[in-house]
């Protein structure tokens, strides 16, 4: 199991769609503190992820990995890999800056 620090950075996840914050089912989030190199091979596009956010951390939401970006980055003198998140919203709670954590 891996957890990380997750930020709502846009709005909308559909076709066609700009990511300008109408509400939307489905937000897509980004990992903060990625995932570290020592479990990337453990991490996959598809894998389910069970989010609570730090306003309401008595609420679980449910969602899967989209996409895990392809290069490294280093973050606090680690190297990880970004995965972006989308996470169902079918109360339309979640806003953009929302901060919480996901665990896959």
């Amino acid at each position: 199991m891996y957890t990380s620090a997750l930020n709502l950075v846009c709005g909308v996840i559909e076709p066609g769609a700009d990511t300008t914050w109408p509400r939307s089912p489905e937000v897509l989030w980004e990992s903060l503190e990625g995932v570290p190199e020592d479990d990337i091979n453990h991490v996959q596009t598809g894998m389910e992820v069970s989010a609570r956010l730090d306003g309401a951390p008595d609420q679980q939401v449910r969602g899967s990995i989209l996409k895990l970006h392809p290069r490294a980055e280093t973050r606090d003198s680690r190297n990880v890999f970004v995965a972006e998140v989308v996470l169902d919203n079918p109360d339309q709670k979640l806003r953009p800056g929302m901060k919480g954590h996901a665990k896959v």
